[in-house]
């Protein structure tokens, strides 16, 4: 069943799962978030999110902020013994970070609640096609904006910035904050996913992987065309973006 859990029991579960989040893919209890615990910039970020969110924290987001976490490490798909979701809030609210270093507390939520729950809505059930991912995409930003106002006003937070939050979780926004979502989004999957991406699709043509990477650039902002150039890719990888990049009028 899909089952819902609100704000008051997720921040009570958050407590509980603080270890959880300092765990590295080994599955041993981590020392400090640094970048060398687990062999770089990967869950532990070289950004290290709360201290950057000093200025924006309070009880009710600190409550909430937890309430999110705990919905994460429900996540049924992990990475060695993390929860994918916890990895995903933590490389998306880095790269967020790095585009706007001093966010406010609705678009810092708005970071950490991205893919909230996205396992509950599978894409098996939608056609397998291009339409049929379109509709998916469009279910689950629907759903996971509606569960992050949730869970934000059962943490007390602000019914305004709840909504907010909601607007900008379910892609509705088009303005600054709603661009600097989409370029968090597209520098974690340049960063971590594209490599991955490639191995589980064989199949695909030079060309197909080239017209993905082309989307993907011409969704992101002059400032996020700049980050990129920062990301570590194999050679392989590296001559196929630079490829495509060029192709889509703009250089990395």
């Amino acid at each position: 069943g899909r089952t819902h859990i609100n704000g008051h029991d997720c921040y009570q579960r958050g407590l509980l799962k603080t270890r959880l989040i300092q765990t590295c893919r080994s599955g041993k209890e981590a020392p400090p978030r640094t970048p060398a615990a687990c062999g770089g910039s990967d869950l532990f970020s070289v950004l290290n999110p709360a201290r950057k969110l000093s200025d924006t924290m309070s009880a009710p987001f600190t409550r909430a902020r937890a309430a999110l976490d705990a919905i994460h490490a429900t996540d049924p798909h992990t990475v060695g013994n993390v929860p994918s979701e916890l990895i995903y809030a933590d490389r998306l609210e880095s790269w967020l970070l790095r585009l706007v270093p001093n966010p406010s507390p609705a678009l810092s939520l708005a970071a950490r609640a991205q893919h909230l729950e996205r396992w509950v809505i599978p894409r098996s059930d939608f056609p397998m096609d291009r339409a049929g991912y379109h509709a998916w995409r469009t279910s689950v930003h629907r759903r996971q904006g509606q569960r992050a106002e949730e869970i934000l006003v059962g943490a007390g937070v602000d019914a305004e910035v709840a909504g907010r939050v909601r607007t900008l979780v379910s892609k509705l926004a088009k303005d600054a904050d709603g661009q600097a979502l989409e370029d968090a989004a597209c520098l974690v999957f340049l960063e971590y996913e594209l490599a991955d991406f490639a191995v589980s699709h064989p199949d695909y043509t030079r060309e197909k992987f080239m017209g993905i990477i082309q989307r993907t650039w011409r969704k992101m902002s002059p400032a996020a065309h700049a980050l990129s150039g920062s990301i570590p890719l194999s050679a392989e990888l590296a001559s196929l973006v630079k490829e495509a990049v060029s192709g889509a009028g703009s250089t990395p």
